[in-house]
Parts: structure tokens; C-alpha cells; sequence
């Protein structure tokens, strides 16, 4: 190469590197590679999603081990809150049930019967009171016909017999009165409402039972928390439940309006807000669309809520995940569906 060949190469090299470096050079309005210039050139974020309701879909089990006696039959028929979707035998518990309302009439009755001698008792102590009047009375008339007795045998040769007769009689009435006057004291050292107050806390002992029996019972079936629909029963009738069940009995669905649960990943998630629209794609072929638009965002970016392995997602970002209401008809929508959300940011 000749002299003149190097200098050419050497001129055009310099000229290249000031040319490049000049294009590259930012002027007064351009901020190259800021996200400002990012947020003007988009248009539209992509997120991928499924559709849900807002509630989730619930995996239930029964609380209580047993022998399967009914299962609610899958399909889409409308059931109530509160129907019973799964049924656990229940014999002993409905026996448990019995027993405690059995406990808890017999405590209503002696509670009765105690309120009843409350009701009684100032009659009692006044009975016991006219009991040792009696006692006395009757020992003043021992005490006088005695008197009047040994005065005829004053000057009888009997007369020692005689008054020995007539103490014997009068001591005989001073133990009865001692008797009756201990008689009173104990009534009056009775409460009769503290017998009243122990029977009323043992009724309400007893319906505590009775409540908890019930509720016991309630253990050993599934029921519809509101209304909606039995999507999978994995579960069957004659079979035996085990104390821990490792997967759900089966799945239901709250009848709630439909929404996307898409996941928008952290590179995008500053420009997403609530009130965008949004057009809903399937995310398996080019067909109908529905619109949507985004209700609301979550607090937090995390790892994506299901971590099932998908064609063409990613489980190791992390995402913001983003509520998109369904404005329109959502006909051919089903629950679990992948869709895209296609969110007009600008």
C-alpha cells in the first residue's frame, strides 16, 4: 500500500468516527435513551393475562375426615350461597347435636324448679318462724298446766314424782325450741338465687354446647359461600377423605362480573394507569376482541401469581398486576382463558 493510500484510509476513519459522533451528539429537545423518549414513542403495553373474577376462584375442601355422602354435580347451573356442594357422613355428629340439647332441657327444667323455690322461700322462712312460735306457745302451756299441777299435789306424797314429771316435760319442750330456733337460722343462712344463679349459668353452659355441637356439624359439609357454580369436582361419592387432604375437593366459582388478571412486567409498569382502555385479544389465535379498561394496579411488583410454564412466558420477571375491567359484551369469554391486554397508554 502506498503512502497516499494510507493517508485516504487514515482520512476517512477520522471522518467516520466525527460523522457518527455528531448524529449521536444530543441536542436542546432530544434526550436519547431517557425514558421521556420511550414514553413518546409508546403507544401501547402488552401484558399477558387470563380471565378470572375479581374474587378468585375458590379450591374448598371439608374440614372434617370422613366417607363421602354427596357431591354437587359440575356444570354450569346457577347454585345458592349457603347450598351444600359436599356432604361428609355426619352421624355421630348429629348425635352429638342431640345430646347437648337433651343436656340443655334438663337444664331449663332444674333452673325452672329453682326459681320456683326462690319464689318460695320468704313463705318458707315465714313457716319456720310460725313452727318455733308453736314450740314456745306450746312449752308457756306445758310450763302453766304444770304449775297448776303441782299446786293440787303440793301436799301429796306423789309430789316429788309429779314435778320431776312436769321438768321432764318442759326440758323435752325447751330441746324442741332449741331445734326449731336452729331450723330458722339455717333457713335464713340459705341464698336461694345462688342455686338460681349456678342453674341459669349451667342453661347457658348447656346452649354453649348446643352451639358448639351445630357447629361441629357444620364441619363436615361443603356449602356455597355465595351464589355461583361448581367448576371441578375432583372428589366422589364413597369415598373415604383423609385427615389432610393435599389437593381441593373441588373448585367454585363467585357468579361475579368477569375481569383480566394480566401481569404487566416492571419495565413497563410505570406507564400503565387506572381508566386506560384496553382491547383484549386470545392470546392463542387472531379472532374477536373485547374491550376493557384498567381498574386497578397493585401495590407491589412480584413474581407472577401463577407460575404454570406457558408458551412464550416468562416466570422469572417480576410484574404489576393489573385489574382490567370488561366494558362491553363478553361473549365467547370463558374463566382461566389467556388473552393479551393491549393497554392504550397514550
Amino acid at each position: 500500500m502506498t503512502r497516499y493510500s494510507w493517508l485516504i484510509l487514515i482520512i476517512l476513519v477520522i471522518g467516520s468516527v466525527v460523522g457518527v459522533a455528531y448524529l449521536l451528539k444530543p441536542d436542546g429537545n432530544t434526550k436519547v435513551g431517557s425514558h421521556a423518549t420511550m414514553a413518546e414513542m409508546l403507544d401501547t403495553v402488552v401484558a399477558a393475562g387470563h380471565i378470572d373474577v375479581e374474587s378468585g376462584v375458590a379450591e374448598m375442601y371439608p374440614r372434617h375426615a370422613g366417607l363421602i355422602t354427596y357431591v354437587s354435580p359440575e356444570g354450569d347451573t346457577l347454585v345458592k350461597a349457603g347450598t351444600v356442594l359436599l356432604q361428609v357422613d355426619d352421624e355421630l355428629a348429629k348425635i352429638k347435636v342431640e345430646e347437648a340439647k337433651l343436656d340443655e332441657k334438663v337444664a331449663k327444667e332444674t333452673l325452672a324448679q329453682l326459681q320456683n323455690v326462690e319464689k318460695n322461700f320468704p313463705a318458707k322462712i315465714k313457716q319456720q318462724e310460725a313452727a318455733l312460735e308453736a314450740a314456745i306457745n306450746k312449752r308457756a302451756a306445758e310450763d302453766r298446766a304444770g304449775k297448776a299441777m303441782l299446786d293440787r299435789y303440793k301436799d301429796d306424797p306423789s309430789y316429788d314424782n309429779v314435778k320431776k314429771s312436769v321438768e321432764e316435760k318442759l326440758k323435752g319442750w325447751d330441746s324442741l325450741i332449741k331445734i326449731e330456733e336452729q331450723k330458722l337460722a339455717d333457713v335464713k343462712t340459705v341464698d336461694p338465687g345462688f342455686d338460681v344463679r349456678k342453674a341459669a349459668a349451667m342453661v347457658e353452659l348447656k346452649a354453649a354446647q348446643v352451639k358448639e355441637a351445630e357447629a361441629a356439624l357444620k364441619l363436615y359439609q361443603i356449602t356455597a359461600p355465595s351464589d355461583g357454580y361448581v367448576m371441578r369436582v375432583f372428589a366422589h361419592k364413597g369415598e373415604v377423605l383423609g385427615a389432610a387432604p393435599r389437593s381441593p375437593t373441588m373448585q367454585f366459582l363467585p357468579a361475579e362480573p368477569l375481569i383480566v388478571r394480566a401481569e404487566v412486567q416492571q419495565e413497563w409498569g410505570a406507564y400503565v394507569k387506572p381508566g386506560q382502555k384496553v382491547r383484549i385479544e386470545d392470546d392463542s389465535y387472531a379472532g374477536k376482541s373485547w374491550d376493557g379498561e384498567v381498574k386497578s394496579l397493585s401495590k407491589w411488583y412480584a413474581p407472577k401469581r401463577s407460575q404454570v410454564i406457558e408458551p412464550f412466558s416468562y416466570n422469572d420477571v417480576r410484574t404489576l398486576e393489573c385489574i382490567v375491567k370488561i366494558t362491553g359484551p363478553h361473549d365467547g369469554l370463558r374463566v382461566g382463558q389467556r388473552v393479551r391486554a393491549k393497554i392504550a397508554v397514550k
